[in-house]
């Protein structure tokens, strides 16, 4: 599958959103405080 370099990067920001939205809520189902930006 060939990825021009365009689709590459709208592939790795679309990750790079979905991790930033992940990653608060594992640390609050932890128990940890998220206060830290």
């Amino acid at each position: 599958m060939a990825l021009s370099a365009v689709q590459k990067v709208v592939l790795f920001s679309c990750l790079v959103l979905c991790v930033s939205l992940l990653l608060p809520r594992a640390y609050i189902a932890r128990g940890k405080p998220a206060a830290q930006e």
